[in-house]
């Protein structure tokens, strides 16, 4: 994954945000939700408006004081942890 990669939510998933402190994500497909974190939910936030890589460590770095190192790889963690529950795709 480099910074320029980009994902997007998939067509079945939804999202509900609670004040940007944490989200809850269904997989219709699979009928299994997820709670997100004030972390993921900002990377999630991201993703929706189709950020890349990138711009998902930019958004840490600027809502949360956080290195971009560390940033960085908060947002690979989550995003693998994400495709790997189908709830994100590579974008076209």
């Amino acid at each position: 994954m480099d910074k320029t990669s980009c994902f997007e939510v998939s067509p079945d998933v939804v999202a509900t945000d609670f004040e940007g402190k944490e989200a809850v994500v269904l997989n219709l497909a699979t009928k299994k939700y997820y709670t997100l974190n004030e972390t993921a939910t900002a990377i999630w936030s991201g993703l929706e408006e189709k950020r890349p890589v990138d711009g998902l460590v930019e958004l840490l770095t600027s809502q949360f004081e956080v290195t971009p190192e560390r940033a960085r790889v908060s947002v690979i963690d989550t995003l693998e942890r994400l495709k790997g529950q189908k709830l994100i795709q590579v974008c076209p």
